[in-house]
């Protein structure tokens, strides 16, 4: 029976124990630090950000004092909402003195679909259906405007050499002029109700909306006018 009472009470002491270190665990610096900067990021992110990384904190561990006795504060240079790597100055205070501050790197992950190139294209290119291929990107990896739209891209054309998988972006493309240079184009000359239409050669490539030099073959002059949708270039005189 002595044998049995002292196992007995072994083991609720060992279960005690176990109990004890459970709950010393939960009220570690560490994890309500972890806590209330995940509030903290969460309360200032990015609408796009559907994922927060918080780094190893257990650093802040060592000070040694108790979790619910220490004042926290956070601080970070960057303003407006927060995507991407962060950096965070953390600041914790103990009756009224700072006891410890550190930066820390928080992982703001904004996850969105857009294009890629399904394969190496070449500078010059028209872009076409099987060249595009739609997949899911962590945006904070990326640099600058990128593309979610197909419709953005197919027929356009391609101003520099790309490799397969590399993000398709706005300064990658170009649309296809509507006017070439040296070729000759339809000049109509305005002037109020008046309208002469004639032809010329295009000094340089131009889309629509855009203006252009042409050499009016009837005058031999350089006239500067507007592209339209068709080609023509309206030129006001």
């Amino acid at each position: 029976m002595t044998l049995l009472r002292k196992t007995g009470l072994g083991i609720a002491l060992l279960a005690a124990g176990v109990l004890a270190t459970s709950a010393a665990a939960d009220t570690r610096v560490s994890k309500q630090l972890g806590e209330e900067l995940e509030r903290y990021v969460r309360g200032r992110a990015d609408a796009s950000v559907s994922e927060i990384n918080i780094p190893e904190l257990s650093a802040f561990d060592e000070l040694g004092l108790p979790a619910d006795e220490l004042d926290v504060s956070f601080r970070t240079h960057k303003t407006g909402r927060l995507s991407g790597r962060t950096p965070v100055t953390v600041i914790l205070n103990h009756a009224g003195r700072e006891v410890k501050r550190g930066v820390v790197t928080v992982g703001l992950i904004a996850y969105k679909h857009i294009y890629v190139a399904a394969r190496g294209v070449r500078k010059g290119e028209v872009v076409e259906e099987g060249d595009i291929r739609r997949v899911r990107r962590d945006m904070s990896t990326l640099r600058g405007a990128v593309i979610t739209r197909s419709s953005d891209l197919v027929g356009m054309r391609v101003r520099r050499s790309l490799p397969a998988g590399r993000a398709w972006q706005p300064r990658y493309l170009e649309t296809i002029p509507t006017v070439r240079r040296g070729e000759l184009v339809r000049l109509r000359l305005e002037s109020g109700g008046l309208r002469i239409d004639g032809t010329g050669k295009a000094g340089a490539d131009g889309r629509p909306g855009e203006f252009i030099r042409v050499l009016n073959a009837a005058s031999k002059r350089y006239v500067t006018g507007r592209v339209d949708e068709e080609g023509t270039v309206h030129v006001r005189f």
